[in-house]
């Protein structure tokens, strides 16, 4: 559940207008993901191999810090006079990438790492 809720507060960012509270909220949300890690990591297993779980903190990790990212290269497009370019990407990263991206990798952690054992 904390996981899903770090997801949506990452996606829900892509709503503000602003790109510079979009980078904030990014950050933070970042921030707080690492505090999860953090905390979680004395009750997980020291194993030699990555698990599912450890799949999915990995992907959660590298997607919450390209927001970050994202947004920032967003702030310099609209800074340089290409709000336009900025909007187009923005919208396609809110309806397909994002979304269906995050759904891309947990099909494939789920097949991968339970279905396949």
């Amino acid at each position: 559940m904390p996981i899903l809720i770090l997801i949506v507060v990452g996606w829900s960012s892509f709503f503000l207008e602003d790109y510079s509270k979009r980078i904030e909220i990014a950050g933070g949300n970042l921030l707080v993901f690492v505090a999860f890690n953090w905390a979680i990591a004395a009750d997980l297993p020291r194993l030699g191999y990555v698990t599912f779980l450890d799949f999915l903190l990995q992907c959660v990790f590298l997607v919450t810090g390209a927001i970050v990212v994202f947004n920032v290269l967003l702030s310099r497009l609209e800074a340089k006079g290409r709000a336009g370019a900025a909007a187009l990407a923005d919208k396609y990263v809110v309806k397909w990438i994002y979304p269906f991206g995050y759904a891309g990798v947990v099909l494939f952690a789920a097949y991968y790492y339970l279905w396949t054992g």
